[in-house]
């Protein structure tokens, strides 16, 4: 097999553990493959919360897009903070998922990510979203962001992606707002005073995410916007920010003034205005699953063509689709009733 590596590369590969062998002929793995991908543990910092998702007490959840796992050791469970910011890096190489949760497995790579995407599309899942990450150099970032490797076509600069890769990677992002109530993405391009998105390069000498998708970043704020609805803009943002009485001096004074802020931030982050009939138009990672529900009566929709996909689902919609999927397979009565409280004798 002709693989694309130099022999200290190959050495490396092999001293993780991981057999040459695995790696599929397309990949391209370097030296600097494996620098990404080692040592971003970082040291524990005091950074506050972002005032772009609400103070809540978050119910974790991971992405239904994930169709490979191999959880790493190299995490801290649980981490210590809601989750409300994203961090996208590179992984400078093709590598494919499977190989990426292969790099992460030892415990000596001291590194992982809570997601990989390949250059084929495919979604790989190595740490939890309730757990931290070691990916961002930084334990405050690593503690609130979700984390995403995504593979490159080239292994040089500018650290291109492919299109499919890119895809994906918007539709992961706008899966994790939605799952974790991060209303709107905003990338402001100053470590100094960034919004929910972070790049690495931020917090140690390396050039990721690449100037490829590094520049690519307002642009995939503004796709993932629009698939879910946020309403703050970079402006709004910037206001807020001026709203806040005084100049704060330290990391701790910029938290205090945002919590006592937080009516504020709620106020602009009001989710989006009824816009009328939401018609039948899943994303279009849901298309065959949600298809399928359709037509096998799991989701009947208003009655007049709505189906409302994007929406929150209460636990009253969780019981009528619990129902109707019973009904369609024929089941309604195959389920034992429960002896419920009020039934009993006092």
């Amino acid at each position: 097999m002709d693989i694309p590596m130099v022999p200290t590369v190959a050495l490396a590969i092999q001293s993780m553990g991981i057999s040459v062998a695995s790696i599929q002929p397309w990949e391209e793995i370097t030296q600097e493959t494996l620098d990404e991908l080692s040592n971003n543990l970082g040291d524990d910092e005091d950074i506050p919360h972002s005032p772009l998702a609400p103070n809540i007490v978050m119910a974790f959840t991971d992405s239904p897009m994930v169709v490979h796992t191999r959880l790493s050791p190299n995490c801290s469970k649980p981490r210590n903070n809601i989750i409300d910011m994203i961090a996208i890096h590179v992984v400078a190489g093709n590598c494919s998922i499977e190989t990426i949760g292969n790099i992460f497995a030892p415990t000596t790579a001291k590194a992982s990510s809570n997601y990989g995407i390949g250059s084929d599309g495919r979604v790989g899942m190595y740490v939890q979203e309730k757990d931290r990450s070691w990916c961002t150099s930084s334990s405050a970032i690593d503690n609130r962001a979700i984390t995403i490797e995504v593979a490159n076509t080239e292994a040089k600069h500018p650290w291109p992606v492919s299109e499919k890769a890119y895809a994906a990677l918007i539709e992961l992002c706008a899966d994790i707002c939605r799952r974790n109530n991060i209303k709107k993405l905003v990338w402001i391009p100053d470590k100094n005073n960034y919004g929910n998105m972070f790049v690495h390069r931020w917090t140690a000498n390396k050039a990721c995410c690449g100037d490829y998708l590094y520049e690519r970043h307002g642009e995939i704020a503004e796709a993932v916007n629009q698939k879910i609805g946020g309403e703050l803009t970079v402006d709004q943002y910037n206001e807020l920010l001026k709203k806040i009485e005084g100049q704060a001096t330290t990391i701790k004074d910029l938290n205090d003034k945002i919590e006592a802020q937080n009516k504020l931030i709620s106020d602009l982050l009001k989710g989006p205005a009824d816009n009328g009939p939401s018609g039948d138009k899943p994303t279009s990672w849901f298309t065959e699953s949600t298809g399928y529900c359709k037509r096998k009566g799991i989701f009947e929709g208003d009655g007049h063509g709505n189906f409302d996909w994007q929406d929150p689902l209460t636990r009253e919609a969780g019981a009528q689709i619990v129902y109707n999927t019973l009904e369609a397979a024929g089941a309604l009565d195959k389920l034992p009733d429960i002896v419920l409280p009020e039934d009993l004798d006092t």
